[in-house]
């Protein structure tokens, strides 16, 4: 097929809808060289000189018009900020305050998202109990179950320095199913962790 005069690429029409269907075989598929040496020196020598057939115009393809609508009032190469050589107004201590105490409690306890019915296991793998009116609970407001057996059964507080010891009755020592295990008859109080560490030494030691 040569090269015509009137064909509507040659004039720098865009291509219509019905010009490229997916699917379609294009004719020239497999076929080397389908025009002459001379056809094809014409080709190449017939745009020189003449300007493209969108210069000075508006391309009419809608995606254009949306990248200027995402774009458009955003941050532009050479644009000088608002606040260049300003000093930004400070917010008094009352609003300071209300922004800061705005979101405290709003996420806690019942109200969180991953709200587990106040039972939870740390990274060590002792049980914790959500008790926020606790004088020893952490940030979170959780203690250790193991914390309240033992409280319960001397009656008062635990002191920080005091270490409540997991026997190993049932389970073996070192097991998370004995560290999880908080039966009052598998609990044993410290009063810190100096004795609890040597006491740990002298089972090592019977063992050995």
């Amino acid at each position: 097929m040569p090269f015509q005069k009137g064909n509507q690429y040659a004039k720098g029409n865009p291509p219509t809808k019905s010009s490229f269907k997916k699917g379609n075989i294009p004719w020239n598929k497999g076929k080397i060289n389908i025009y002459s040496i001379k056809t094809r020196e014409k080709m190449s020598i017939a745009h020189i000189g003449k300007e493209g057939y969108w210069k000075n115009k508006k391309r009419p393809y809608l995606w254009l018009n949306k990248i200027k609508k995402v774009t458009s009032g955003s941050f532009k190469k050479g644009h000088i900020s608002y606040w260049k050589g300003k000093k930004r107004p400070r917010l008094s201590k009352e609003w300071r305050e209300k922004i800061k105490n705005s979101n405290i409690g709003k996420h806690k306890g019942p109200k969180h998202p991953n709200w587990k019915g106040g039972i939870n296991i740390n990274s060590q793998g002792y049980i914790l109990i959500h008790k926020p009116q606790h004088p020893f609970c952490s940030s979170a407001g959780y203690v250790r179950r193991s914390h309240l057996v033992m409280e319960k059964m001397i009656g008062r507080y635990l002191i920080p320095e005091e270490v409540v010891h997991h026997k190993g009755t049932k389970y073996p020592l070192d097991s998370i199913e004995n560290k999880q295990d908080d039966r009052p008859k598998n609990l044993q109080l410290f009063i810190n962790q100096g004795e609890h560490q040597s006491f740990h030494k002298k089972l090592t030691s019977s063992q050995l």
